[in-house]
């Protein structure tokens, strides 16, 4: 069973010969798992009839695979707005051309809607010439997954019927004593363009499967196929990824789990196939779609824990204090899946799943928040949790201010304490510091020295004149560690300088 393509030397198309190799594989894998559809019903273009061997007799036999009321006479163009399973078509030809259907230049400007296309005519069965229209015929995005020449001899392709591939067909019309001869009867040349191992019927398969060690089995789960007639699955195993497989189901698993009770010991594969009893106009036969894959190991070393970077730069797993309530984390991991707890929730986590990076984006509380993460790789083993925590404190430092010492002078210094409350970072000086003096006071604020790391003593001389004076102090002396400034104090209590007693009487406007 053999066919080819081949898509070099093909400038009638945009598209580079890679370009278009990559193009033809998509489709390839589009159509296998059902992704790409089209209506189950042939087309026959027969510009031929006066030929009385009847060419187009290959392209009715199509009846076996579609059933003979889907099976119709049109013009090629039909194809460009109709989807077609399969067609024939038929004319006096050249390399570029097939008469009455179309020609490469056709192929590269317009879009034929069919799947498996055969064409007979003069010269471009030879097709390892330039813009050459059997090839032409695989060079659209979507459809022409195969073309060939046929009718010397006739193909005999309704084994696809029946599950089986079209290089099948390509085989069997090859040997004269299977069939009924005609011209040139078993002298097929390697003329079938496309994936000989391409069939008609495809089964939408399932996805995401994952193989995980539980205890001594090997647990599978998948998503169910998007196809309404699946019957169940097949599970296959391998020792490598790249396979062979052999099946373990001996019946069809239902459901979306299925447990391994003896895998293979190391790293292995599975492979999981849906399958639907496929009723096709040639009869009825089970139907496997292309296989999903799973990684396995029965060893259960775990992935490392993810990385956790604050948005304050400190690092990776640094615990961090801040005021700001909506707080940015963001962290990085090589496993496949991680699960982020924000005080035991997921709320305000962005993360998709495979993907290498992760962030959370939301309010804290009041107090500490711990965020733990972790990693779960493709095998099922889990990682330790990473952990940091993050507090949000956004009550700013307090201050007092005590005194003054002493509280009757006639010109000696006088002094007052300043003391701060959950201040880690203490920057008062006497810039900071206003002095409120009563009638003829003078003084002036003569320094600021520290006791202890939470209180200053604030020095206020020389002292001279009669009145009373007292301090306060400016907001943003002190800070915490989550940056939140002290507000402003004071003023104090009041010193009385001079000896001279001030009476105030409650008076509005009235002087000490």
């Amino acid at each position: 069973m053999v066919g080819r393509v081949d898509l070099s030397t093909m400038p009638a198309f945009s598209k580079t010969e890679a370009q278009l190799l990559s193009q033809y594989l998509d489709k390839n894998h589009n159509f296998r798992h059902a992704n790409t559809t089209v209506q189950a019903r042939a087309l026959v273009d027969d510009n031929l009839q006066s030929l009385t061997e009847g060419p187009a007799a290959t392209g009715w036999r199509l009846a076996a695979l579609v059933g003979a009321a889907n099976v119709s006479a049109g013009d090629w163009s039909t194809l460009t707005s109709n989807d077609y399973l399969l067609a024939f078509g038929c004319g006096s030809s050249g390399y570029t051309s097939v008469g009455g259907i179309a020609s490469t230049s056709d192929y590269a400007s317009n879009t034929y809607q069919v799947m498996f296309q055969m064409t007979f005519g003069s010269f471009f069965g030879d097709w390892d010439n330039q813009n050459n229209v059997l090839r032409a015929q695989l060079c659209n995005p979507t459809y022409g997954l195969t073309s060939c020449w046929a009718t010397r001899p006739n193909w005999h392709i309704h084994h696809m019927g029946l599950g089986e591939t079209i290089g099948y067909g390509f085989l069997m019309s090859t040997l004269s004593s299977t069939y009924s001869t005609s011209f040139n009867a078993a002298s097929v040349h390697v003329s079938l363009m496309g994936d000989p191992t391409l069939r008609l019927h495809y089964v939408a398969p399932a996805s995401s499967l994952s193989a995980v060690k539980s205890g001594a089995n090997a647990d599978l789960s998948w998503t169910a196929s998007t196809d309404g007639t699946v019957l169940g699955y097949h599970v296959y195993r391998a020792a490598d990824l790249k396979g062979p497989y052999a099946r373990i189901t001996t019946g069809l698993a239902a459901g979306t789990t299925y447990s391994d009770t003896a895998p293979l010991s190391g790293d292995s594969a599975y492979m999981l196939r849906a399958v639907r009893l496929e009723q096709s106009f040639s009869g009825t036969y089970y139907n496997a779609s292309q296989g999903i894959f799973a990684s396995y190991s029965s060893s259960s070393t775990p992935p490392p824990a993810p990385v956790i970077t604050t948005d304050g730069g400190n690092g990776a797993g640094v615990d961090y204090v801040t005021n700001e309530v909506a707080f940015a984390l963001s962290g990085t991991t090589g496993s496949d899946t991680i699960t982020i707890m924000v005080n035991g929730s997921a709320d305000g986590v962005s993360y998709t799943p495979g993907s290498t990076s992760w962030s959370y984006s939301s309010a804290l509380t009041e107090g500490v928040n711990t965020f733990s993460v972790t990693a779960l790789d493709d095998l099922g083993n889990t990682s330790t949790a990473g952990s940091i925590t993050v507090t949000l404190d956004t009550a700013a430092p307090t201050l007092s201010i005590g005194g003054p010492t002493p509280q009757e002078t006639t010109g000696e210094p006088v002094t007052f304490e300043v003391t701060y409350q959950d201040a880690d970072t203490i920057t008062l000086t006497e810039a900071n510091i206003t002095l409120h003096k009563t009638n003829s006071v003078i003084a002036s604020v003569a320094g600021v020295s520290g006791i202890n790391g939470t209180t200053r003593t604030v020095t206020v001389g020389p002292i001279s004149g009669n009145g009373k004076l007292s301090i306060s102090i400016a907001s943003g002396t002190a800070s915490d560690d989550a940056g939140n400034l002290s507000a402003a104090a004071g003023p104090s209590a009041k010193a009385t300088v001079g000896g001279i007693i001030f009476v105030d009487f409650g008076l509005s406007g009235a002087g000490e």
